[in-house]
Parts: C-alpha cells; structure tokens; sequence
C-alpha cells in the first residue's frame, strides 16, 4: 500500500481538507470528526487500496486501515496541516453516546477503563509470563528477585483504585490529584490494618464497614463521581481569598467521609453482589455463559461495549485468580473472525481484497479483530452468522475444556501466554491452543458453505 496515495485518497473521499475539523487514530482507524458527514463517499473510500471498512460511530467517521494505520495517519497529517496527536484507546475520543441509561452507563464505563487498559493489560502478560516461569522451575520464588519481579506486574491491580480513579477524575471532571489522594486513603496502610483486624472501627462514633479495597475499581468510581461536583460547588461559593486552600481542604474531608462511610460500603456492597452472581454463573452454567459470548461476539465487537465488561472480568481475577469464562469464550470469537475472512479470502478473486482480506485474518489470528470485523464479517449476513457458528462452537470447547485465562489481555496467537498458569499450565495452554484450531476450523467451515461463491461478491 502507497501510504500517501491512499491518505490523499481518503481526505478527498471525506469532503477534502476544508471538512475534517479533526483527525486522530486508535490501534486501527483512522477518525474524523468532519463539518459535514454526508460530504463523506462511502463507497469510494472503501474501495480505496488499504482501507478495510468504515463506520459511524460516536459522533466520528472512522476509516478502518488496520495495523498499518499509524503510517497513513501520518501522512494524512502531513496533507492536512491539522494538530498531531497521540493514539487514542479503542474508544476514546468519541463524543457520548445518545440514547437510555444503558447506554450511557456502557459509554461511562468505557471511557473509564479504555485508558486503564494498556496498564492493566501490560502487568497482566507480565505476571503470565512470570507464572510461566515458575511453572517450568526457571525462578525461586523465595529470592528477592521472584519477588520484585511480582510486584513489578502485581503492583498495577494492586493500586488499581488509584488509576480507576484517576480516568474517573478526568471522566467525571473533578480534579485527578485530590481522587487519587481519595484513592490513596482506600489503600492507605493504618487504614487498611484496622479494617482488616477483629476489633470493630468507628469514625467520629459511626461504624465504618470493613472491605479490604485494594484492587477494587467501584467505590472509587462512585467516589470520583460525586468528587467533581463537590468541587466546583466548593470553588463557586468559597470566599475568593482563601478559596484556593479551603475549597480543596473542604472537598477531600467532604469527600473522605462519604467516601469511607457511605460510597466504599456501597461499592464493595456491588462488588461482592457481582461476585456472587459471577459465583453461580460458574458454577452453574459456565458452558451456556461461555456459548453466549462466543456467539454474541461478533455483536459485542461491532457495538464497542465489550470494554464495559472489564469490571467483570477484574473481579474475576480477584474472586478466582483466573478468568473462566470471558477471555477463554472471546479467545474464540477472535479465531472465528480468523477463520471467516480467512475463507472469504480465498473466496474472492480481486487481488487487492483477497490481500486485505488475508491480512486481516492474520491480524485477528493475533487477537486484534477490528480488521476482520468490520472489513469482512459485518459486510454480509452470511458472515455475520459464520463468525458467530465458529464462535459459539469454540466456546463450548472452551467451556467443556475448562481453559482459564490468567492474564488481561486481547486473546490470539501473540498473547498466548495469558493462558499458562494454574496446577497444569501445559495443560490449559494445550486447551487453549485447541479452542483456536476448532474456531478457525468451524468458522472457516461455516463461512465456505454457508456463503458459497456467492460471499465473494458482498465484499
């Protein structure tokens, strides 16, 4: 691909430079925020070379490039003049989403934990791959440097309050310093021993609930939450001379109090409600959970909350130390979006598409999926169902083998690792290593016959 034919390309397809009042690109697309969305020509830039797909999404029009979108954006800036910036999460950067309480929770919880993600993400791999090493005998886990080591990768959930916090803060609008000096009482070590010990704990006569909250994420978002309009109440109607001392002295006291007494109980209240709940899904119906996700995938990944689950998972990783369900049934729907462009792939007979189409399924092989997604499986019904036959398929694998993912990460190829651990980490990698043969297989299956030759001409 010509990077800069193909941005030229794309800037006159969206209305020319006198219609994007601004660009900025994730992991895999370029987005527009343009004066006029209908100057934008759908069809000629998806028949641009390069190009994968586009959608609307969030108030941005978003031209899907794939892992070589870093260039184009380059050069898209360069033709355009317009202010550089860095990469955006997954789903950053988008104006919130219209519509009810749902779907504004799903937004809220998004924007909150897409910046958390390649943090959380990071010393996931990282303690895989370190319990990987212990399970081969390659580290003492007595010696000093097993445990630095540890606490290089176990540190980030340990003061996850703290960085939820922080996203919440710049979320919610209050002021990041004083919610992390919220977050850092939650954590603080006096505080924490007294809430850990027999003897009961009152706060100016008031019971205080015990709950252990490092590596929580829910009492400090509620915290965050009624943080930022503490403050600007504070900063209104504070005297103007001793305003910028009293304000914020007012707002942590104010703050700490609901937070200790009301917020954090109520939090760990929600938190140990989801616990429970995750508890039964398990143990009573862990195979059907995992199907449902891994036939749902393709619609999971196409609307964008699949971000919004990461509460779930981090309480699964806190409950059980290992994810049974959501990481094993999406490293499915990964593999079938593999195994559906794979065979729409070899289905087609333009070169550059068949390129494309190959591309992306490597890509998804790796675990990034938005190439496949929306450049192949989103493109007709017939792959729509295809995915998620191969998803829901390689699900049920993964639940009838058990397979546990013991890291945060995207499921492919590339981050395999999040697999090993556990009494048999041989065993659960060799698990996993067969959800991915029997999702590409069955997906790939699914696409060939169930669209025929006929598939070729919907791309």
């Amino acid at each position: 691909m010509d990077y800069r034919d193909a941005a030229k390309s794309i800037v006159d397809a969206v209305g020319g430079v006198g219609n994007i009042s601004e660009v900025v690109h994730c992991a895999t697309r370029l987005r527009f925020n343009l004066v006029d969305d209908d100057k934008a020509d759908v069809k000629k830039i998806e028949g641009i070379d390069g190009v994968r797909g586009t959608m609307r999404q969030g108030g941005q029009f978003q031209v899907i490039i794939g892992n070589e979108v870093t260039d184009v954006y380059d050069e898209v800036i360069g033709i355009t003049g317009a202010e550089r910036k860095p990469e955006v999460a997954a789903d950053e950067g988008a104006e919130a989403k219209k519509g009810g309480w749902g779907s504004r929770l799903i937004s809220t919880l998004t924007e909150i934990f897409a910046p958390a993600l390649p943090a959380i993400t990071g010393a996931g791999m990282f303690k895989a791959l370190l319990a990987a090493v212990v399970a081969f005998n390659l580290l003492d886990t007595t010696g000093a440097t097993y445990r630095i080591l540890y606490a290089m990768g176990d540190a980030i959930f340990y003061f996850l309050p703290m960085i939820i916090g922080f996203t919440s803060a710049k979320k919610f609008g209050g002021n990041p310093a004083l919610v992390l000096g919220l977050a850092g009482l939650l954590l603080y070590p006096d505080f924490m021993t007294m809430l850990s010990g027999e003897d009961p704990v009152s706060f100016f006569m008031l019971p205080v609930t015990k709950f252990t909250y490092s590596a929580s994420v829910i009492p400090i978002i509620l915290i965050a939450l009624i943080e930022a309009p503490i403050e600007k109440w504070m900063y209104r109607h504070v005297w103007a001379p001793i305003r910028y001392f009293i304000a914020p002295l007012l707002t942590l006291f104010i703050c700490g109090v609901i937070g200790i007494l009301v917020l954090g109980p109520l939090g760990a209240w929600v938190g140990d409600i989801i616990a429970i709940g995750l508890q039964w899904l398990v143990t009573n119906a862990r195979i059907f959970g995992c199907i449902l996700i891994g036939v749902l995938g393709p619609f999971i990944g196409m609307t964008g909350i699949h971000q919004s689950f990461t509460p779930i998972t981090i309480s699964m990783f806190t409950q059980f130390g290992y994810d049974p369900l959501m990481f094993p049934a999406t490293l499915a729907c990964n593999m079938g979006q593999c195994g559906v462009a794979l065979a729409v792939g070899l289905r087609v007979k333009d070169t550059n598409k068949r390129s494309q189409l190959l591309s992306s399924s490597l890509t998804a092989l790796m675990g990034i999926t938005e190439p496949a997604l929306f450049g192949c499986t989103i493109k007709s019904k017939k792959t729509f169902a295809a995915a998620m036959i191969g998803g829901g398929i390689g699900a049920l694998v993964a639940g009838l083998l058990s397979l546990k993912a013991f890291a945060i990460s995207g499921p492919g190829l590339a981050s395999i690792a999040m697999f090993l651990g556990g009494t048999d980490p041989v065993g659960n990698i060799v698990a996993a290593a067969i959800v991915m043969v029997v999702s590409i297989v069955a997906s790939f299956i699914a696409a060939w016959f169930i669209g025929g030759k006929s598939i070729a001409e919907e791309m």
